[in-house]
């Protein structure tokens, strides 16, 4: 994932504009997802073994949308 982050600006958003038309979502929405992705990602690597001494899940998520 470091990749992104040596890219300029305009590279960057050339990225997820061009994420963005192959999948059909705003790039915006491609570029929130990344950094959602990314966060989760470093939960896991860095602060999961940290906590994994004190509970067996350290981390619960819980996604979508309430039911209607």
């Amino acid at each position: 994932m470091p990749y992104l982050f040596s890219l300029n600006n305009k590279d960057r958003v050339d990225l997820f504009l061009a994420a963005g038309t192959e999948t059909g979502l705003p790039a915006y929405v491609v570029e929130k997802d990344y950094y959602v992705t990314l966060v989760l990602k470093l939960l896991f690597e860095q602060l999961k073994p940290d906590c994994l001494g004190k509970t067996a899940t350290p981390f619960m998520f819980k996604g979508g949308r309430e039911p209607r």
